[in-house]
């Protein structure tokens, strides 16, 4: 089974996630603060996929991505950002680290089909 890792303060948007993914098979591990994935990177960057939210309480997504970078650089590869951001640095910065991400609100389709493509699936 696939093991994706869930980082979003929103709680709801965080469940939603998890029952979609569940509903298609993946492991799932769920973490709302930025704090806490930072503690937990030397789980977390064992993860198929990692879908990390930008802005959470504590640390926000750069920096984790960043730490993950330093720490773990194969794992970067696995990271999709799921943002309420679409302004020109956010984009740039996903252009720069050919970054996978999803601009919410979002489609659960979309969704499944990019961890598709990253083959996951």
């Amino acid at each position: 089974m696939k093991k994706v890792t869930i980082v979003e303060d929103n709680a709801e948007i965080n469940h939603l996630i998890k029952r979609i993914l569940i509903s298609e098979n993946y492991q799932v591990e769920q973490y709302f603060n930025g704090l806490d994935v930072l503690d937990s990177l030397d789980e977390i960057y064992q993860s198929d996929i990692i879908l990390l939210d930008i802005m959470l309480p504590g640390t926000d997504g750069f920096q984790i991505y960043e730490e993950l970078k330093k720490n773990y650089p194969s794992s970067l590869n696995k990271v999709v950002f799921l943002t309420a951001m679409s302004d020109d640095k956010a984009i740039q910065f996903f252009q720069k680290n050919y970054c996978q991400y999803i601009i919410k609100p979002f489609d659960p389709f979309n969704l499944l089909n990019i961890l598709k493509k990253m083959n996951i699936t």
